[in-house]
C-alpha cells in the first residue's frame, strides 16, 4: 500500500490543477477572440463553463488524467477492474465535440461555422438561457441520491461469493450497478442538461442527449404547446423539448425565444445566408460514460 503522503499529494495535484486548467480555457479565450481578458469577465466566465464541456478542452482533460490518476495511485495493485474503468474515463476526456467546435467557440464563430453575419454596428441582444429552474434543481438532488446509492450499492457487494445466495445478490447488485448510470443519464438530460439558449444567431435547443442549433431566420414559429417547441419554416420541430413548467411559465419561456428571433432577425443582412441546423451531442453522454466506469470499479470484488 502506498504511503498516505503519496496518496494526499497526487489528490492535492489533481484538485489543484483543474482551477489551473480553466484559468487556461480562460485566457485562451480571450486571446483567440483578440479580446481584453480582464473585460466583460462575467460573459467569458460563462463561456469558460460552457468550452469546460467540449471535447480537447483544458478542464475535461485533467480532469479525465486526474481521475485515471488517483485511481492507479490508490490501487494496492492494477487489475482489469481499474483499466475498466480508466478506459470510459479517458474516453470522456477524449470524446464529445470536435477539436474544430470548441476552437470555433473560442474565436466566437456561430454553430454553422461561419462568423456572426450581422454588421459589427448591429445591436447585439444579451445572450441568455431559458430553463425550467425546479426542474434542474429536482434533476440534481435526484442524481445526487443515485451517485450516493452507487456507493452504497458497491459497498455491499460480497467480498467472497460462495453460496447461490451470495451469487443471487451479487448478481442482483451488478444489474442495479450497470442500470443506475442510464437512469442517472436520462435525469439529468431532462433537467440540468435541458435548456433553451438565445445566443448570438441561433437558438440552441438542449435535451435529450442532444444539442440543435436553429439559425433565426429559420425559425417560423413558437409555441407551448406540451411545452416549448420551436418550429422551422420547412415545418421540422425541435426534437427536444423544456421539461414540463406551468402553463404561464411555457408562454412567458416561448415569448422570450420568439422576442429574441424576431430582434435578431431584423439586423441580418438581406439575401439567403444558406445556414441550416446544427445538432451536436449532449454533455449528459459522457457523464454516463464516466458513471459507468465506477460503477464497473465497484464490481471489481467480482
Amino acid at each position: 500500500m502506498l504511503s498516505p503522503w503519496l496518496l494526499h499529494s497526487v489528490a492535492f495535484l489533481a484538485l489543484a490543477g483543474l482551477p489551473h486548467a480553466l484559468w487556461r480555457e480562460f485566457r485562451r479565450i480571450a486571446r483567440d477572440s483578440g479580446e481584453d481578458w480582464r473585460e466583460d469577465v462575467p460573459r467569458r466566465l460563462r463561456r469558460t463553463l460552457v468550452a469546460s464541456t467540449m471535447g480537447w478542452s483544458y478542464a475535461r482533460w485533467w480532469l479525465a488524467t486526474g481521475g485515471v490518476l488517483l485511481v492507479l495511485v490508490r490501487s494496492e495493485e492494477l487489475t482489469s477492474a481499474h483499466l475498466t474503468m480508466c478506459l470510459p474515463v479517458l474516453v470522456w476526456g477524449l470524446a464529445g465535440m470536435p477539436s474544430g467546435q470548441l476552437d470555433m467557440y473560442r474565436r466566437g464563430r456561430d454553430p454553422d461555422r461561419r462568423f456572426d453575419p450581422r454588421h459589427p454596428d448591429a445591436p447585439r441582444p444579451r445572450a441568455r438561457t431559458v430553463r425550467n429552474g425546479p426542474a434542474t434543481i429536482a434533476g440534481c438532488l435526484i442524481v445526487a441520491v443515485l451517485l450516493w446509492c452507487t456507493f452504497w450499492l458497491g459497498a455491499q457487494m460480497p467480498r467472497d461469493v460462495e453460496t447461490a445466495a451470495d451469487w443471487a445478490r451479487a448478481i442482483g447488485i451488478a444489474a442495479v450497478l450497470l442500470v443506475l448510470p442510464w437512469i442517472g443519464s436520462q435525469v439529468l438530460g431532462a433537467s440540468l442538461f435541458s435548456w433553451v439558449r438565445l445566443d448570438g444567431t441561433h437558438v440552441t435547443v438542449q435535451g435529450g442527449g442532444q444539442r440543435l442549433s436553429i439559425p433565426v431566420e429559420l425559425i417560423a414559429e413558437v409555441t407551448a404547446e406540451r411545452g416549448v417547441r420551436v418550429r422551422m419554416v420547412d415545418d421540422r420541430e425541435s426534437s427536444v423539448l423544456l421539461p414540463r413548467v406551468p402553463a404561464g411559465d411555457e408562454r412567458r419561456a416561448a415569448e422570450r425565444i420568439r422576442a429574441f428571433a424576431d430582434e435578431v432577425r431584423a439586423t441580418l443582412p438581406e439575401g439567403p445566408l444558406y445556414r441550416d441546423t446544427v445538432t451536436h451531442s449532449g454533455p449528459d453522454a459522457g457523464l454516463w460514460q464516466v458513471w459507468l466506469g465506477v460503477s464497473l470499479y465497484l464490481l471489481s470484488p467480482l
